[in-house]
């Protein structure tokens, strides 16, 4: 069986995950506050890394319908 090559490592010293490429690696430090400004909700006090993850928030959250 081969094995994964994961040699992008997250620089976070608590943070034991690794990744195969280093796209993946900059999505996952955003999760840290690494490397992206973060997205805040205008209806709340939440924050997000990614836009679709806001989009999808205020449509579960605060839709009005």
């Amino acid at each position: 069986m081969r094995k994964h090559s994961k040699p992008c490592a997250c620089s976070v010293e608590s943070c034991t995950e690794r990744f195969a490429d280093k796209k993946s690696l900059d999505r996952h430090q955003a999760t840290h506050g690494i490397g992206r400004d973060s997205l805040d909700c205008p209806d709340c006090t939440k924050k997000f890394t990614r836009a679709d993850n806001l989009f999808r928030h205020q449509q579960n959250k605060h839709s009005k319908g």
